[in-house]
This record gives structure tokens, C-alpha cells and sequence, in this order.
């Protein structure tokens, strides 16, 4: 049994000890020159893209565009659907990837505070 989890444990050198943490303190650090200098870069495309629009930074090195395109629902209640393009930004080159979420959204009259807790599922009153 002492050889079988002996044989199973995973083994890192030093070297990998030290560039693991240090690479993830980079990404990291890079989130005060995304903040600065990303946010003309991706404006720039989105200008090019969508006809303008302001980036919403989401992490190191990404950001977003929002899209909303409204609908008459049923019972003449206004329906949306939110359309996010995701971007990568490094330094001056801007990459736009294939991942688009979709979030349809139907607004309702005024709620309570209360009422909309209870709607989600992590949060019972």
C-alpha cells in the first residue's frame, strides 16, 4: 500500500515550484496595465466590430461588449436578450474568441427587495 501512494504522488521540482507561482503573480500583476492602456485598444474594435461601445473589463488581459436586443413579449411585456462578446487584449493586439454568452431577460412590473431575493436560490427568507 506505501508503494502504490508512494507511486501515485505527484512530484514537482523546484524549478516548477518556483515558475508556477511566479507566472500566476505576473497574470495577476498585469491587471493594473489592462485597466490603464486596454480600455482605448478594445474601444478601437469595437468601434470597427459594432459601431462603437465602451469595453467592460472583466479580468487580467479580458474584456467584454453587451449587446441588448429588446422584443415585445406576450401581454405586451418587454423581453431581452443580453449578448456578450468576450476579447483578449495584449498590449496593442486585441483577439475576439468564440465564446458568446446569451442571457434572455424578461422585465417585469417593480418588485420588492424581498421578492427578488426570493427568486434566487442561494438566498431563502
Amino acid at each position: 500500500m506505501k508503494s502504490l501512494l508512494r507511486r501515485l504522488r505527484p512530484r514537482f521540482s523546484i524549478r516548477t515550484l518556483l515558475i508556477l507561482p511566479l507566472l500566476v503573480a505576473v497574470y495577476f500583476a498585469l491587471d493594473a496595465a489592462t485597466k490603464r492602456y486596454g480600455p482605448d485598444d478594445v474601444a478601437r474594435v469595437f468601434e470597427a466590430e459594432h459601431g462603437g461601445g465602451l469595453p467592460g473589463y472583466v479580468a487580467p488581459l479580458i474584456f467584454e461588449h453587451w449587446t441588448m436586443n429588446a422584443t415585445a413579449g406576450p401581454n405586451a411585456s418587454p423581453n431581452s436578450e443580453v449578448t456578450a462578446h468576450y476579447y483578449v487584449w495584449f498590449f496593442g493586439y486585441v483577439w475576439r474568441t468564440p465564446y458568446v454568452r446569451v442571457q434572455p431577460y424578461t422585465m417585469r412590473g417593480p418588485q420588492s427587495a424581498k421578492e427578488m431575493m426570493a427568486k434566487t436560490s442561494w438566498a431563502k427568507w
